[in-house]
């Protein structure tokens, strides 16, 4: 147990040296066309699931990390980022997600979520139900204690 739990703190300090501090390009966007899933639905498609659930992107970019199996391709569409390495989704950045925004306080989060996992000044760490594998959100703050990106994404990758 003592192992496992050591393994998902490396994991978090891993992501949090690889995971960006925001969407760079998905904005909030009213008839957006895409369907109202659950974010978090999307990890683990392969690109031609998401292709067929989402249509091609408006945009594509790339996020390097500090080793190559860190790289990413993100998607962008109207109201969410998605990453992709290799052929999965292992990521994904909502500009909205279980009723919180971008702006939205510590206060309100925690009202809507409970007490987080891990808190800090920088974000707070949230597990999500399992799917298929663990989930994770992060909220990483911005000024003020405010909400300023929302990130889902497989834990154990």
């Amino acid at each position: 147990m003592k192992m496992f739990f050591s393994r998902i703190v490396l994991c978090l300090i891993i992501l949090t040296a690889v995971t960006p501090g925001f969407c760079l390009y998905a904005e909030e966007a009213g008839g957006s066309g895409l369907p109202e899933a659950d974010p978090a639905s999307y990890v683990g498609l392969t690109l031609e699931a998401l292709f067929k659930q989402l249509g091609t992107p408006k945009s594509v970019y790339a996020v390097r990390g500090i080793e190559p199996w860190q790289d990413d391709v993100v998607f962008v569409y109207p109201t969410i980022e998605i990453y992709l390495f290799r052929d999965r989704v292992w990521q994904v950045c909502p500009v909205s997600v279980y009723n919180m925004k971008i702006g939205d306080s510590i206060n309100a989060i925690k009202t809507l979520m409970g007490d987080p996992l891990v808190g800090t000044e920088k974000y707070l760490l949230y597990q999500l139900p399992s799917q298929a594998w663990p989930m994770m959100l992060r909220i990483n703050l911005g000024k003020e204690g405010r909400a300023a990106s929302f990130f889902i994404y497989r834990s154990d990758f």
